[in-house]
């Protein structure tokens, strides 16, 4: 799922880009390809009057500015949005911590009683039994992050309304 949403996040923003290029070049314009973008000043000029005043708009702006240019530029060039695999309660969370150290003991004491067969398989059995147990806990993660610490924390965004609204972003201008 993960790499499904990368290559959304760079579609989206790659679709802007593309909407910027065909304006420019259908009007007969050369600017430097570095320039051109859908929500950069130099491209003003080639845009239809509707897209144009579209572009300008709180919510289109707020998006590019907030979240889609972080989005493609964290996917291209350094860490890629990352989807939780799962969400866990407070409870679930201590449980699930209780459980890991429980069954790396067990695989730890199963790997030092190599010489005693029948003890051996008796904690790699135990072992197997807390895996299962931790995959029993928490739910989905509806949610998508880029990152939540260091010098450029992002809050995460639940996945499926993002992706509906990116896809009517885009939508209005790819009409235009």
């Amino acid at each position: 799922m993960a790499i499904q949403f990368q290559a959304f996040a760079i579609n989206m923003y790659g679709l802007m880009d593309n909407i910027a290029w065909v304006c420019v070049l259908e009007s007969g314009g050369a600017l430097n390809p570095l320039k051109i973008g859908l929500f950069k000043r130099d491209v003003e000029p080639y845009l239809p009057d509707e897209l144009k005043d579209y572009v300008g708009e709180p919510t289109p702006l707020t998006w590019f500015n907030e979240y889609g240019k972080a989005y493609r530029d964290s996917t291209a060039h350094r860490i890629p949005p990352y989807l939780h695999s799962r969400a866990y309660t407070t409870e679930e969370g201590q449980t699930y911590q209780d459980l890991d150290r429980r069954a790396s003991v067990a695989l730890t004491e199963a790997g030092r009683a190599h010489a005693d067969v029948s003890r051996a398989l008796g904690l790699m059995e135990q072992y197997e039994q807390l895996v299962q147990e931790k995959e029993t806990l928490g739910s989905n993660s509806l949610l998508v992050a880029l990152s939540l610490n260091g010098e450029d924390p992002t809050p995460p965004v639940y996945l499926h309304p993002q992706v509906l609204c990116d896809w009517g972003l885009v939508s209005c201008p790819a009409d235009t």
